[in-house]
């Protein structure tokens, strides 16, 4: 699976990159499953400066008010957050907090690892996405809070699942 989503990694160096990666990550992840879980969610986690990035990332996360205990398990279901630039990363954070996300929850995690991957554009996109379709700034909002990854969606699957819904909607009242 790994090999199959990053078949780059035929071309490294066991010695010199993925064995340094997976001890560093392993050390930091606190097991060899919680490792190899982060790997397969982001097979590029092997190929970055795993002790700066985590270094940068865990100051980072306590600095926005993750708790220590609960560090790892971030990254390791959201390992993509490594490769996200520390000052985005503050910026997300404040931006969930100031929309009301419990940063120990795992909705936060979710919607932190959405808006960090997603470009400003490609977010704002996918908010003017669900105006059209006529969701309220307000709508849009709780939707986000009750279930993050509705930004991961592709517009067109938005339009057609909300228009679907419509149709269903209205055959079931009868019109």
């Amino acid at each position: 699976m790994i090999i199959s989503r990053k078949p780059g990694i035929l071309c490294s160096s066991v010695e010199k990159q993925l064995a340094p990666s997976f001890d560093s990550l392993k050390t930091f992840m606190g097991s060899r499953v919680r490792a190899l879980a982060a790997i397969k969610r982001f097979p590029q986690i092997l190929f970055s400066n795993v002790s700066h990035s985590w270094k940068q990332t865990v100051q980072v996360l306590g600095q926005i008010g993750i708790p220590d205990s609960q560090v790892s398990e971030f990254i390791q279901k959201s390992p993509i957050i490594l490769s996200t630039n520390p000052r985005k990363m503050r910026g997300v954070g404040s931006k969930l907090k100031e929309m009301g996300f419990d940063v120990t929850s795992p909705a936060f995690r979710r919607a932190f690892s959405a808006m960090s991957i997603l470009s400003h554009s490609n977010l704002e996109r996918k908010l003017e996405t669900y105006r059209r379709l006529g969701f309220s700034d307000g709508e849009i909002l709780n939707m986000f809070r009750s279930q993050p990854n509705i930004m991961f969606f592709a517009e067109e699957n938005i339009r057609t699942v909300v228009g679907f819904y419509g149709l269903v909607e209205t055959q079931g009242n009868g019109v």
